[in-house]
């Protein structure tokens, strides 16, 4: 059948394949190192399958139907696990990595639901938008601050997601088909067309590297890392997943600081061995928590 949506699972152990016969649908959850070695297939007669994607943790797979509901699997069992109902049909979804955002996509239409406690039917509306141009993927940063977006018009948004303003935008990103973040968030990857890929410095957009495979057929892209913490960039093509290395990307330092004063800090408020709760009252106080900082 045709393809019409494939998804890789941030795991990088499997992809979920949503194509079509005629009239018929099917979605099956493929091993990524086993050549059409199906792990799971979804009933497809009685709710017909038109979206589909993953949480970052991997733990869970959501599947937008056309009856306007979008259902939560466990990625172990692929147990249903909550149940939401839209007001349209999802093309195209992101869950952000707290598991507190569910962002849906509409032709140009956007929804974003607060989905924290899972038992809603129809989850709490965070935000609404409508784009100038229809919306080809939406995405969460690490850490789900910040809501990338891309559209047909070849434009691709970035919003802050504690108050849903517009923080940037870049254009001339050619169809725009797909778009990530790497794990430090400091770049993003854009596909351009289905052999070239560009991957974008967001404080420098003269820092730009292309991923380019004359093969053909990228439509989807994920940064994924191996058992040793190596960073990928998981794509796509006619015939093949593809692994490119992106190791020799420039590290986010601000956030690489940001995470050894967190590590210190929590390393000084620990309470010593054989320390009073007097003695520890007069070294960590307000302070000298800033000047611990300075």
């Amino acid at each position: 059948g045709d393809i019409v949506s494939m998804k890789i699972n941030p795991s990088g152990s499997s992809y979920a394949l949503l194509s079509e016969r005629g009239d018929a649908r099917s979605l099956k959850i493929y091993d990524l190192w086993k050549s059409e070695t199906v792990l799971y297939e979804f009933e497809t007669k009685s709710l017909v399958p038109n979206s589909v994607c993953y949480s970052p943790d991997s733990k869970s797979i959501a599947v937008a139907y056309r009856d306007r509901s979008v259902q939560l699997y466990d990625t172990k069992t692929y147990a249903p696990k909550s149940r939401y109902v839209l007001p349209y049909v999802a093309e195209d979804m992101a869950i952000s990595d707290n598991n507190y955002f569910l962002a849906t996509v509409s032709e140009d239409k956007l929804r974003v639901y607060n989905i924290e406690d899972g038992t809603s039917q129809n989850g709490m509306l965070r935000y609404e938008a409508q784009m100038a141009s229809p919306i080809t993927s939406v995405t969460f940063s690490s850490g789900s601050d910040f809501l990338m977006i891309s559209t047909q018009n070849g434009l691709v948004h970035l919003y802050d997601t504690r108050s849903f303003q517009k923080i940037d935008e870049f254009d001339s990103m050619g169809s725009a088909a797909d778009c990530d973040f790497n794990p430090d968030n400091k770049y993003m990857a854009v596909v351009v067309n289905d052999e070239n890929i560009v991957l974008i410095n967001r404080f420098d957009r003269t820092d730009r590297e292309y991923v380019v495979n004359p093969e053909g057929g990228i439509s989807d892209i994920c940064f994924v890392k191996d058992g040793e913490g190596r960073v990928f960039l998981l794509y796509n093509t006619r015939s093949s997943m593809t692994y490119h290395y992106t190791g020799d990307l420039a590290p986010n330092y601000t956030l690489l600081l940001e995470d050894e004063l967190d590590m210190r800090m929590q390393e000084w408020m620990r309470r010593m061995e054989g320390e009073t709760m007097e003695d520890y009252n007069l070294r960590v106080n307000d302070q000298t928590r800033m000047e611990q900082m300075l």
